[in-house]
C-alpha cells in the first residue's frame, strides 16, 4: 500500500466528546448546544423570545458547562457573524417552532432544553 494514499482522503475528526467541542454545525455557526436548540430566527410576533446568536466570539478555550459549548461572551476573540455568506445558522432546527400539526414535534421550553442537555452530559 501506498503510505501517502490516505493523505488524498478527507479524515472525519472523532466523535468522542463531540457534545464537548463547541461551536457546531458544519460551519462552526452556534457556539453552544443550548443555542444549537433555539430557532435559527426570531420573528415580530415571538416576545422575549431566545434565538441563536448572530454574533459571537470564538477562541476561547474555557468551557461553558451551562450552555455545552465553548465560552462565546467576555473575552477578546474573534467575531464570528452568521448573518455573512457561508456562516449562516439556519437549519437542524429540531423543536424550535411551535407544532401546526398533529404530527408535528412541540416546541421545547427553556427547561426542557436544560434538561436535554443535563441528560446528554450523562451520556
Amino acid at each position: 500500500m501506498n503510505p501517502y494514499s490516505l493523505l488524498h482522503a478527507y479524515m472525519g475528526r472523532s466523535l468522542n466528546g463531540i457534545w464537548a467541542t463547541g461551536p457546531y454545525l458544519h460551519n462552526g455557526s452556534v457556539p453552544t448546544l443550548y443555542d444549537l436548540l433555539l430557532p435559527a430566527t426570531c420573528h415580530a410576533d415571538q416576545k422575549n423570545a431566545e434565538c441563536r446568536p448572530e454574533k459571537f466570539l470564538v477562541g476561547s478555550r474555557e468551557f461553558d458547562a451551562e450552555k455545552v459549548g465553548m465560552k462565546s461572551t467576555g473575552y477578546d476573540g474573534f467575531t464570528f457573524d452568521t448573518r455573512l455568506n457561508g456562516n449562516r445558522n439556519f437549519g437542524h432546527e429540531y423543536g424550535t417552532r411551535p407544532a401546526k400539526g398533529p404530527g408535528d414535534l412541540p416546541m421545547l421550553t427553556k427547561e426542557q432544553r436544560l434538561d436535554l442537555l443535563e441528560y446528554l452530559k450523562d451520556q
